[in-house]
């Protein structure tokens, strides 16, 4: 049987759900952190010594593929970590409102990463957020979003929501497993070819 949620003084109860989402994206990166200890305990690094008349080199002839698992992994986390952001700020919305949303109102919802104040602005000015009631420019809950945003800090492109934001739209796109499947079988391919130049010299 599961357990009931116990309020605390720092987390809302509309906002419990959060304590499970962030639960299972720490499961999934433990998962990630041991397939990548079990990869590295392997050597993946394929070094042979090549002496030639005044030194000896050590030449890399092949690098072991990360596993495909690793990619899926790391966006699986990504995504979760910005759906948890993406629910919580549902959750608050619906408890300010006491109603649930229309279909509408619940699409046009999103955790924004601006760039600049303008932006910002802009974002709340939508008409079916300000409708809301909610996203005055200046009330608690905007408040709360435009300290999260990457122009509040001077090197904006490194802000971790702007860098959340990005990465979960690559892999929204199915960028990262795609272009990671081509990445090793061009590295399986460069191996085989530098592995028979090392032997070679």
């Amino acid at each position: 049987m599961a357990r009931a949620v116990v309020p605390s003084s720092w987390l809302p109860a509309h906002q419990a759900q959060a304590l499970y989402t962030a639960a299972h994206i720490d499961s999934t990166i433990e998962q990630l952190g041991d397939v990548l200890h079990t990869y590295l305990g392997k050597d993946p690094l394929q070094l042979r010594p090549r002496l030639t008349q005044t030194v000896e080199e050590v030449v890399l002839v092949g690098i072991t593929p990360l596993p495909q698992s690793v990619p899926r992994l790391f966006a699986d986390a990504l995504n979760q970590s910005r759906n948890m952001l993406e629910h919580a700020l549902f959750a608050d919305v619906v408890h300010r409102l006491e109603r649930e949303m229309t279909e509408k109102e619940a699409k046009a919802l999103e955790v924004p990463a601006a760039r600049s104040r303008e932006a910002f602005e802009q974002w709340c000015r939508h008409p079916v957020r300000r409708s809301l009631g909610v996203f005055d420019y200046g009330a608690e809950l905007t408040r709360r979003l435009e300290r999260l945003q990457p122009y509040q800090r001077k090197d904006s492109d490194e802000h971790p929501l702007r860098l959340l934001v990005e990465h979960t739209n690559h892999a929204k796109h199915r960028e990262p497993a795609v272009a990671f499947w081509a990445i090793t079988q061009c590295a399986l391919v460069a191996t085989s070819v530098d592995h028979r130049a090392a032997l070679a010299s």
